[in-house]
Formats: structure tokens, sequence, C-alpha cells
């Protein structure tokens, strides 16, 4: 499993809020410069949100069960996801197959996207990771 900027906890002050502002408030907006809005949503639908946070917080509960081989990709420079609770959540995984690959301020949240300055770097490391997972199942299924 590759898991791209994951999180369990979300960098927007509001976030802990949302399951009150989603009754009152259907879309938050925000300015998005022109050459990110292929990347980026204008408006955020609150419900959208407060599903998200719900899922993650089940996610949190499940997550020392998961014990599948897990490369948890994160970036310092994600302005949207808490990069810190991707360690979390790496950390919480259960299993000796997983890995952590930590990225600067300069990888964004939209890690395979055209404003990604190291989005090719990103796809090899997962590349990677998935190419060693079958050649540790071929080895494996050879020893049999």
């Amino acid at each position: 499993m590759v898991l791209f900027a994951p999180f369990l906890r979300l960098h927007h002050p509001l976030a802990s809020f949302v399951w009150l502002l989603r009754h009152f408030l259907h879309y938050e907006t925000r300015e998005v410069e022109a050459q990110l809005q292929p990347f980026y949503y204008a408006r955020r639908p609150l419900k959208a949100i407060y599903q998200l946070l719900r899922l993650a917080k089940e996610v949190r509960r499940k997550l020392p069960e998961i014990s599948a081989p897990t490369l948890v990709i994160a970036s310092e420079g994600d302005a949207t996801a808490d990069h810190a609770s991707a360690i979390e959540l790496f950390e919480r995984l259960a299993g000796t197959g997983k890995k952590l690959q930590l990225y600067g301020e300069d990888v964004p949240h939209t890690m395979l996207g055209e404003d990604n300055p190291r989005r090719r770097e990103l796809i090899r490391e997962a590349i990677a990771f998935l190419e060693s997972l079958e050649i540790s199942l071929q080895v494996d299924v050879n020893s049999r």
C-alpha cells in the first residue's frame, strides 16, 4: 500500500469546529492563484470535510490492525494535511514492512500534481517500493 499525503489531522484552524460549522455554512471559500486552480479547490464543502475527519477518526482506531506493507509519503510543505499526523499514522501501523518518506517544504499536498517539483522522484519512490514487494513475494513463493 502506498499512501500519499495521508492525514489524521488537518492544518486548518477551524477543522475541529467543522462538526458545528457545517450546519451554518455550506462551503469554505478561498482565493486560489490561477496557476494552482487545476490542483486546489476554491470552494470546499464543509460536510465533506466533516466526513473526512470522521473517516480519519475511524482509520486511527484501525491502524494497529493493518499489517500490509506500507509506504507513507508525507511533506512538511503540505498546507492541507498535518505531516506530523502522517508520522503518527506510520508509527501506529502494525507490522515491519512499512517505510516513511518525509519530504521538505518544497513538496505540496498535491504530491502527484504538476505543481510538485519533485513529483517524478516521488513516483519513482513508490514504484521502487512496490517492486520490492513483488521481489519479496517471488522469493516467498519460490522458497515453498
